[in-house]
């Protein structure tokens, strides 16, 4: 059976996610076996790692968001506010902590595509 564009995309999406071949295959109602097959065209990993970018990239911006709102609950608890309980300053302090690690991962992705962007350049 010949499945759509758009399972395909769904599918590279549950699978950019971290969703098993067996996990996407059920979601999608499509033979688990299928999903493998398409996970060897270089065509579908490259939908994949592009779905992955656009993940990396949401957990950037919502992790960049939240910064603002962590650095405040820390403040708020430093100036004696007894209303942030410790789980609240537990995730603030998380939250601060990866930030860093992200964007750097963000950087270091953008700059790997724009060698793999040149390599291709150069061989055609």
């Amino acid at each position: 059976m010949a499945h759509s564009p758009e399972d395909r995309q769904e599918a590279a999406k549950l699978l950019a996610r971290g969703a098993s071949c067996a996990t996407v295959g059920r979601r999608l109602g499509i033979p688990e076996r299928t999903i493998r097959n398409w996970r060897k065209q270089s065509t579908f990993m490259a939908v994949i790692e592009e779905a992955r970018a656009e993940v990396l990239a949401d957990t950037v911006a919502s992790l960049t968001h939240l910064g603002p709102v962590a650095v405040h609950t820390l403040a708020r608890a430093l100036a004696g506010d007894t209303e942030v309980t410790a789980q609240q300053r537990r995730a603030a302090v998380d939250t601060l902590k990866l930030i860093p690690g992200f964007r750097t991962h963000a950087v270091l992705e953008a700059k790997l595509a724009e060698l793999e962007a040149m390599t291709t350049w150069e061989k055609t």
